[in-house]
């Protein structure tokens, strides 16, 4: 199990240093590394944006804290571009996460579900609780 907490703290100790400038230009980036990869975003709507190539998600970037979560067969590509923190997951429909829900509410500053299991859920479930 990954726990959250921890992470979503050390990414908002990190939080000056993220601005929407910095959000939409990792998002590009990523997008310019990997090729036929199209960013999926709708700006002042949206906490996450997303890389997708193929019609499947490979990059979920927060725009809110300076957290992106990405899929390990990506692993080469994307570590080596500027971030300060990336999460590496198998899959974003494995449910390898838990975080403290209050956390969660005050990250991103609203109730969020109460369908989702906070003790085992994936990087979709984080997406659309979230997003």
């Amino acid at each position: 199990m990954i726990e959250l907490t921890n992470v979503f703290r050390a990414a908002q100790e990190k939080i000056d240093c993220w601005s929407e400038e910095d959000f939409k230009s990792f998002l590009y980036l990523v997008c310019q590394a990997v090729d036929n990869s199209v960013v999926d975003w709708e700006a002042g709507d949206e906490e996450w944006g997303r890389v997708i190539l193929d019609s499947e998600p490979i990059v979920l970037v927060c725009a809110k804290i300076p957290l992106a979560l990405f899929l390990k067969r990506y692993e080469q590509i994307l570590l080596p571009l500027t971030m300060p923190l990336l999460l590496g997951v198998d899959s974003f429909d494995n449910e390898v996460f838990c975080i403290d829900k209050k956390l969660l509410e005050s990250t991103f500053e609203r109730e969020v579900s109460e369908q989702v299991n906070f003790s085992g859920f994936c990087a979709n479930d984080l997406w659309w609780l979230t997003v």
